[in-house]
């Protein structure tokens, strides 16, 4: 019995809609447990949008026939070519590659779509017997409420670990180009999420900019997400830190003759141009987009700049938005097992506080980041904060490690910003404590 949606909210209808498509993304390209796993706990009515159930009902009648086996999208345009060239069923199967990231969270995107369901089931009875019906249709494709338990020291347990030495060993460690950090972090790692936040004017882009420049130095292949600056932008700051040279030169056309031939010849020399930083500069760009053009892409390494811009999740509540954006990062660093750096705004609630070093509660809209993220460090400049702060170096720029996941947290590495040049050096100190010192 299909229940008429008319009167849900336009939010909840979109929403509804993308669980859907999430489902059924997951059920054409997700591994092939999750597959059947998915299509055991879904029928036709689950579905309120059009095109997807007609999606639905040509993955349906494949896995029915064939089981898994044969479930991808390829397979079901080339079987059933009559019913998906019309009504848009073909571009939305083919677009269920291009949006699909993970199908580690089936059962969350279920129950979404099953409690979907059976609101707009339970809206519609109007006597016991109804009622009595439902609960039967609830318990067909009711998830199992069962732990998964395997044993700690399992055969496949162990040579997971092999696997994952044998990359380690032959991977070379990617250095972030300031050793203080390096101690503090241990290098970044394949899968690791780093969070690098601050609140506005600290730097953090700058920083961002100087870590990817030094570790392209280092023959890495750096993959730059850029959703606030444009590539000219970028390469200006990156082509006037390496000179020496005032950025805002460039930009307000007083650079002198030799200024000007030394920038570019810079800009033209085998030396820059050796560099393997790819820019990906699309605005409005989403977590399904974003994992596209990783995994097609050879990067050693990924930086976004920043998280807050990046488009999807839940539009209608901005904490749970970013909360689900942050997992889906996650998630894809590990698929992709290349380390990401990802820019992130703080909030205003240091500004009253004495004290205005950044907690990890200043995070803006922080829902899970702080349970996603492996590290998370905060740029802070005491300088910025002259009336309350007496630095003995105006210049100086601090990476708080807040939560380092592989080693020490609450410390400090003390580097030399200059806001000029947009340089960012080592300042040859052992790391303190950040909080309490």
């Amino acid at each position: 019995m299909t229940i008429p949606h008319t009167e849900l909210s336009n939010a909840l209808l979109q929403r509804q809609t993308e669980n859907e498509r999430t489902l059924l993304g997951m059920a054409v390209c997700g591994r092939e447990p999750k597959k059947g796993h998915i299509m055991e706990h879904l029928c036709r009515d689950m579905f309120i949008d059009k095109t997807n159930i007609e999606m639905f009902d040509v993955i349906l009648d494949q896995y029915q026939k064939h089981g898994t086996d044969r479930l991808n999208a390829d397979n079901l345009i080339n079987d059933y070519q009559a019913k998906v060239y019309k009504n848009g069923v073909f571009e939305a199967l083919l677009s269920l590659a291009y949006e699909y990231i993970t199908d580690v969270n089936c059962d969350y995107y279920i129950k979404a779509t099953q409690e979907s369901w059976l609101k707009r089931m339970a809206e519609s009875c109007s006597n016991l017997e109804d009622f009595q019906a439902l609960e039967k249709l609830k318990k067909q494709y009711e998830l199992p409420n069962r732990a998964t338990l395997s044993k700690l020291n399992d055969v496949d347990a162990i040579n997971k670990l092999g696997d994952d030495y044998d990359l380690i060993i032959n991977t070379k460690p990617i250095n972030t180009g300031y050793t203080s950090i390096d101690s503090i972090i241990g290098n970044f790692q394949g899968g690791d999420l780093f969070i690098l936040a601050a609140a506005t004017g600290m730097g953090k882009t700058c920083l961002m900019l100087n870590m990817a420049l030094s570790i392209a130095k280092q023959g890495k292949k750096v993959l730059i997400f850029s959703l606030e600056m444009n590539k000219e932008q970028l390469l200006n700051r990156v082509i006037s830190s390496e000179i020496g040279i005032n950025s805002d030169k460039y930009r307000n056309g007083k650079l002198t003759e030799g200024e000007a031939a030394t920038y570019f010849d810079y800009a033209y020399s085998e030396q820059f141009n050796g560099l393997d930083i790819n820019i990906c500069t699309e605005y409005n760009i989403s977590t399904a987009r974003i994992k596209n053009i990783v995994l097609a892409s050879n990067a050693d390494i990924v930086f976004i700049d920043y998280l807050g811009l990046i488009s999807g999740g839940n539009k209608t509540n901005s904490y749970e938005r970013v909360s689900e954006i942050s997992r889906e990062l996650k998630l894809l660093a590990m698929e992709a097992k290349k380390p990401f750096i990802v820019l992130h705004q703080l909030n205003r609630a240091n500004a009253d506080r004495k004290d205005k070093r950044p907690l990890l509660s200043d995070l803006r809209d922080s829902g899970k980041i702080e349970q996603d993220a492996d590290i998370i460090g905060f740029v802070f400049r005491p300088a910025y904060y002259a009336d309350t702060e007496k630095p003995q170096n105006q210049n100086e720029m601090q990476l708080i490690i807040a939560k380092n996941r592989h080693g020490q947290s609450g410390v400090i590495a003390r580097l030399n910003y200059n806001s000029n040049t947009q340089k960012v050096t080592e300042i040859k100190s052992k790391y303190s404590w950040a909080y309490g010192t």
